[in-house]
């Protein structure tokens, strides 16, 4: 009897342990997913580099961040994501899907990650035309924040006038990465009612030109990357269009390797950085720099600059500028420069931010030397150009008077005769020989 109740004491005790451990253990603990690794808590990185995975794998609660790419999923579907969902304990936040040989993705296919604020579709080449459009219906209740669709082969036709129409419900959307897709003509209007983007991507496309209307409606706007487009010149918009071109909210402007030969005057007064590299921009005229006056980052690298005269970067932007780039410019070491090399001199810090180092051909060696070890001199006096032009101009100006005093010598003779009579009070006395 005594063994009897000792047994049933410890089954109690045994009992109660259990319910303890089971009441402090979290349900449906969940171990990092076969090949895939968890660098921390909220971070799961499935990247099919040698096994690709043909499904999305159960991941930890915790986890905050996917990056699934690199597998082979080519069929999207809601079922897809039924291991990542919050029903399934999971609030995924931001979503890596990129390089997976997508072609389909289902209307509602995004509909159930609740907690999604950025999603990379990128390196995917959908099948269909509208593909893309149908894709984003799912998005039409969630609080997307970023949407990087670049590298996806998408031309004019993959973009309708409504394809984000569906991000419009609830109008959370900040920043959208198209580059390195076949963008010819692009309608920058179909951005218009996202009225929180903010940054805008758009480069290594073929978007060759802009209107008066582009960016009508985008009032929060702060980056626009146009980088690798084919803009040429905007020659063909009047100076008051160019002042209104631009957002007024627009801090950040890259045009970057678009065939300039010029730079745009756009009169922005909000812009802090401008990135003009890899143009083939010859000449900065005093107005151009002057165009930004909050300008604090400027890079002209790769461009064909020989000259940059005194002036041209007014001393206020020179002042607040923290970076700023010449290199990789034709710039002949004279005069011209000195002020140039003054000013690296005095704040080198400016100029290394850059990453590449500025150098000018020499007259004397016909080879490029740094900026920073060129020695200007006799930059103080006048040059030779100015003296010669000097003397050239006052030969001209002597010869021009001894021309016309010789063809005008009998008035001129005429004239200091009267003036001599008229002195002496003498009657003026004209005679045939006084010609006039």
């Amino acid at each position: 009897m005594v063994s009897f109740i000792a047994v049933v004491r410890s089954l109690c005790i045994f009992l109660v342990i259990l319910t303890l451990v089971l009441a402090v253990t979290p349900p449906n603990v969940i171990q990092c997913p076969h090949l895939c690794g968890c660098p921390s808590k909220t971070l799961v990185i499935c990247e099919g580099k040698v096994d690709k995975l043909t499904y999305i794998p159960r991941i930890p609660a915790t986890t905050r961040k996917l990056v699934f790419r690199g597998n082979l999923v080519p069929e999207i579907y809601r079922d897809t994501f039924k291991n990542i969902t919050f029903q399934s304990g999971n609030r995924v936040e931001i979503l890596d899907l990129s390089n997976n040989g997508i072609v389909f993705i289902s209307t509602m296919a995004f509909s159930k990650l609740t907690y999604l604020k950025e999603l990379d579709l990128s390196k995917n080449y959908l099948r269909d035309p509208d593909g893309l459009q149908k894709a984003l219906v799912g998005l039409r209740f969630i609080h997307v924040h970023r949407l990087m669709l670049h590298h996806m082969d998408l031309g004019d036709d993959s973009i309708p006038s409504n394809l984000f129409e569906p991000l419009t419900y609830l109008n959370s959307i900040q920043t959208i990465d198209m580059s390195d897709n076949v963008l010819n003509e692009f309608d920058f209007q179909t951005l218009v009612n996202l009225t929180s983007l903010e940054e805008l991507i758009l480069s290594s496309n073929r978007i060759s030109g802009l209107t008066d209307k582009s960016f009508d409606g985008m009032n929060l706007i702060k980056t626009i990357d146009l980088s690798s487009s084919n803009f040429q010149d905007f020659v063909t918009f009047s100076e008051d269009i160019m002042s209104t071109l631009l957002p007024k909210t627009l801090e950040i402007l890259s045009l970057r390797n678009s065939i300039l030969g010029n730079v745009p005057r756009f009169n922005s007064s909000n812009i802090t950085e401008l990135d003009l590299s890899e143009n083939k921009i010859t000449k900065l005229h005093l107005e151009d720099i002057a165009n930004y006056p909050s300008l604090r980052v400027l890079n002209l690298n790769s461009n064909r600059l020989t000259r940059i005269s005194e002036g041209t970067i007014p001393p206020s932007i020179q002042d607040q500028l923290i970076a700023v780039g010449f290199a990789d410019n034709p710039l002949l070491c004279s005069c011209d420069i000195a002020w140039l090399h003054n000013w690296m001199v005095k704040e080198p810090l400016k100029f290394l931010t850059m990453g590449t180092q500025i150098e000018c051909l020499s007259e004397e060696t016909g080879s490029f030397i740094l900026l920073e070890d060129y020695k200007p001199t006799n930059c103080g006096s006048i040059s030779h150009v100015t003296l010669t032009i000097t003397i050239a101009c006052c030969v001209i100006v002597v010869i021009i008077i001894a021309v016309l005093i010789f063809c005008y010598r009998k008035r001129i003779k005429l004239f200091c005769y009267v003036c001599t009579r008229k002195r002496g009070g003498e009657q003026l006395v004209l005679s045939d020989n006084v010609g006039i």
